[in-house]
């Protein structure tokens, strides 16, 4: 999917980069923004945080289906969105922009093609969302998603769940 900033390509192992989960891995560890993306409490109990570790990552992205998300001028990763919980004609989507790349029209074009994707490739009708973060709410709100529920204390975070069909 090429937009006018941004182009989504699907990872596929054996494809890419041999170390690009690594490189995905570092940018998130780079921004400091695991608690931004895993919603799950750190457990101290090591001395070290296991907490957005390498395996932990792993762990995490390893039943979804990940979009690389490039800017177009300089062909740099800019962000990470990906498919999961996929139930039918049903998924929920994600994104994770680099601090770098937020507040320009990046993140707004990669959703919409996100979108697109699902429809088109995935054969979706129905791609959901849910966030604590109003940012993240109102940038979905502004590429089509509905507000479905607000939900208080949803493993320990108020949480909007959106959706958006093909309908929209």
């Amino acid at each position: 999917m090429v937009g006018e900033h941004v182009s989504l390509y699907a990872y596929s192992r054996g494809w890419a980069a041999r170390d690009l989960p690594y490189q995905l891995w570092r940018m998130i560890e780079d921004a400091n923004d695991w608690s931004q993306l895993i919603w799950e409490d750190d457990v101290k109990d090591t001395r070290v945080s296991k907490f957005g570790d390498l395996t932990h990552w792993m762990a995490f992205m390893e039943d979804k289906m990940w979009l690389l998300i490039v800017d177009n001028a300089t062909q740099v990763i800019c962000g990470l969105g990906w498919f999961s919980d996929r139930r039918g004609s049903t998924a929920l989507s994600s994104i994770w922009m680099a601090p770098q790349w937020r507040g320009k029209p990046h993140s707004r074009e990669a959703i919409k093609l996100g979108i697109e994707f699902g429809y088109q490739e995935l054969n979706l009708t129905t791609i959901q969302s849910i966030t604590p973060w109003p940012i993240a709410r109102n940038l979905c709100v502004k590429c089509g998603y509905r507000v479905i529920a607000f939900i208080p204390k949803h493993f320990g975070h108020d949480v909007w769940f959106l959706e958006h069909t093909r309908n929209n």
